[in-house]
């Protein structure tokens, strides 16, 4: 229980509101939440480019029954030019009073950070933040790590690095699967899987691991 009533209030924070491999986590955790223990919302920014099929993370969000909320959040591009900094600090520091009012408002008990970027807005109520990649800018680390009660990593890898830079209270959470959703081999016939192997070009040896992500140079995609 807490001093709102029976069910925490719980405020999901995200600085995109285009659908990446964060944000299909981010929905994944609360498509699974129970609601009959936590209430969720959703704070992203109020634009963002649609995936493939229309929706956006708030939407996609809504659909699942949440209220979202449009906060003035976006992400930065890492730089060290002092009016960029500066230009950046402000939009913060904005970003974070209205963080704060909605916390006041909907008598939030707890703040969910999907990214130490969206932990900078963080501002009203205890933090957990999650941390998804294997590089973390050392301003933001310095920044959020004042604010979080927990660092949140995907991966044995990323808490490593993390507690590095973060300090020794991270904990290793891995990211959920929808079993549901993903099933492998479900429906898919002996016949149509040769057939896609011959199209490929490639002979079955072994078990196949497909990965779905952004080719970006901090996944590291040259170590597998």
């Amino acid at each position: 229980r807490t001093h709102n009533g029976p069910m925490p209030r719980v405020l999901y924070l995200s600085a995109s509101n285009l659908i990446g491999g964060a944000e299909e986590s981010l929905l994944t955790l609360l498509g699974a939440l129970d609601r009959s223990r936590f209430v969720p919302l959703l704070g992203a920014p109020a634009i963002g480019r649609p995936d493939f099929a229309g929706m956006t993370l708030s939407s996609r969000a809504a659909a699942l029954g949440i209220e979202t909320l449009e906060l003035p959040l976006a992400r930065f591009q890492r730089t060290w030019n002092p009016f960029r900094l500066l230009a950046a600090r402000n939009r913060i520091a904005a970003g974070r009073r209205w963080v704060a009012e909605i916390v006041q408002a909907r008598g939030i008990d707890l703040l969910h950070a999907n990214s130490l970027m969206a932990g900078l807005y963080a501002a009203g109520a205890p933090l957990v933040c999650h941390v998804r990649d294997l590089r973390v800018p050392r301003l933001a680390a310095h920044a959020v790590s004042r604010r979080a009660s927990l660092f949140v990593a995907i991966s044995q890898v990323v808490a490593a690095m993390a507690r590095q830079r973060l300090g020794s209270n991270v904990r290793c959470l891995s990211n959920g699967v929808d079993t549901e959703r993903f099933r492998p081999g479900a429906g898919v016939s002996a016949a149509t899987a040769g057939k896609n192997q011959s199209e490929a070009g490639t002979k079955r040896e072994g078990a196949y691991l497909l990965m779905v992500g952004h080719l970006a140079p901090w996944k590291r995609h040259d170590l597998f």
